[in-house]
């Protein structure tokens, strides 16, 4: 748990508040899905207003193998244990094998936890943002994608402006992943790419400036 002080985004009432800081997969529907329970958001006990916030956490995935950390407000620093997690992550699990992931916003670790929860792996969708960007005319636009879901043979992005609000959701075809993540697999294989050893942070923006062979062989930007 950490305490925090919050400012309410409405009438200004200054409060403190205990959060939880380490949650796991079997909380994820409660704890970011429900809008009274959200980890990402608290209630001002003046006005009763709800506003989103962001703070240090962990979520954990045992099942998935997946170790997220959230840092606070775009915070560059990198994750660091606290001696609680430490002790906590050191005596109950083997992180060996783990996807250890930097996030830095809670859009970012919502999505990460949408991936893991339908085990998918993250580098190869972010590849398929990418791609689908170029599809509907060229780079980034300045607008957010995340994924959120995969039904049969289709995957779902939601979008948004810097400001917030929703714009149309963009879906591709899941064979554009099934492609890059058999291409992803024989690049490790072959020793042309691989994941550092501790957190990384896996987002669109790595495709703007890899360029490799691989995806050339197996076509995906002409399909």
């Amino acid at each position: 748990m950490i305490s925090l002080k919050h400012r309410c985004n409405k009438c200004g009432y200054q409060f403190e508040k205990e959060h939880r800081t380490f949650f796991e997969v079997s909380d994820a529907s409660r704890l970011i899905f429900d809008d009274k329970e959200c980890v990402f958001r608290t209630q001002c006990p003046h006005c009763k207003y709800y506003f989103t916030i962001q703070y240090p956490m962990y979520y954990h995935d045992a099942k998935h193998k997946w170790l997220c950390h959230l840092g606070c407000n775009g915070d560059e620093s990198g994750p660091c244990f606290s001696p609680q997690v430490g002790e906590y992550l050191n005596s109950h699990f083997d992180l060996t094998n783990y996807r250890l992931r930097e996030c830095r916003s809670t859009s970012e670790l919502i999505e990460k936890i949408c991936i893991a929860l339908c085990g998918l792996d993250d580098i190869a969708m972010e590849y398929v943002k990418y791609f689908t960007r170029k599809s509907a005319g060229g780079g980034s636009d300045g607008n957010e994608l995340r994924f959120f879901r995969a039904e049969k043979e289709t995957i779902y992005f939601q979008r948004w402006n810097d400001k917030g609000e929703g714009l149309k959701d963009w879906i591709q075809h899941f064979s554009v992943y099934t492609l890059a993540e058999k291409t992803i697999q024989q690049m490790k294989k072959d020793g042309a790419f691989c994941e550092t050893q501790g957190f990384i942070r896996v987002t669109e923006d790595m495709w703007q400036v890899f360029r490799n062979p691989y995806f050339e062989k197996t076509k995906l930007l002409h399909i």
